[in-house]
């Protein structure tokens, strides 16, 4: 650290980018606080690549320039109050955060494939495509949480703007089968009274037809079919009816848009 000051106003010599004005029209006084000031920001470890300016009128401090983050811009205003004479300080230093970019593209696409190798419940089937900080990923898996987890790890990505999720679910058996296990999974939520509930796939769209008693189970029974690895798409044509109705003659009293429900990545 080097301070080189002489008595003649406006000839001091300071670093760590921290600076003064022409003091020529200054009282004695202020030149004092002023002196001090500069001596006490190039002190301040906090301030070490600042760049600060001092302004002092009548005892009043005024700082302008720019820090990194608010540490150095609390730490501007800590070194002032600690300098003898201040009547009052007036901290219009600005903040402005350093910005780290990327040397290269590639750095990114490291970075995803690297994101994807580590995670856990991604398979190595699972690839992405970078381009401009958008990110798509592509390849099949088996079940929809490894899909959901490949999007949630590169989301999360410094640098990343976006993810196009492209993943396939693979179905893995015969519909009959998968449409017995739905229906099982259904009877076994608590939520849901599925007694009345049929579910028909085609394709990797899953049907569900016959009564629940509430908007509340016509939802969870969605969700729950939703959970199949071979499903990508709910139809769900669930009718409402009321206690102590009979399935045949209730009404249904749901919107017929609320029946449709896409399970996107």
């Amino acid at each position: 650290m080097r301070i080189r000051m002489e008595s003649r106003v406006g000839t001091r010599e300071v670093t760590r980018g921290i600076s003064t004005v022409d003091a020529s029209s200054m009282s004695r006084g202020d030149r004092v606080i002023q002196v001090a000031a500069d001596i006490e920001l190039n002190w301040t470890p906090e301030l070490e690549t600042e760049d600060v300016q001092v302004q002092v009128a009548n005892g009043v401090v005024t700082l302008t320039g720019v820090v990194g983050d608010e540490l150095g811009y609390l730490a501007c205003g800590r070194a002032i109050r600690r300098v003898s004479g201040v009547l009052e300080l007036r901290n219009n230093v600005t903040v402005q955060p350093c910005v780290i970019t990327r040397d290269t593209h590639a750095d990114l696409a490291g970075d995803v494939t690297q994101a994807l190798v580590w995670a856990a419940g991604v398979p190595r089937a699972v690839k992405a495509h970078v381009r401009s900080g958008h990110v798509t990923l592509t390849g099949q898996v088996e079940w929809t949480f490894q899909r959901d987890a490949a999007q949630h790890v590169i989301g999360h990505l410094a640098g990343v703007e976006s993810v196009d999720n492209q993943i396939a679910i693979r179905p893995r058996t015969p519909r009959t089968i998968d449409e017995e296990r739905i229906g099982r999974a259904l009877l076994r939520n608590p939520l849901i009274d599925a007694s009345d509930v049929n579910v028909t796939i085609i394709d990797t769209t899953a049907t569900l037809t016959g009564w629940v008693w509430s908007l509340a189970e016509k939802k969870q029974a969605g969700l729950t079919t939703g959970a199949s690895p071979c499903v990508t798409h709910i139809d769900n044509r669930l009718r409402i009816r009321s206690r102590g109705v009979t399935g045949l003659s209730a009404k249904s009293t749901t919107p017929p848009e609320a029946n449709q429900m896409a399970i996107k990545p």
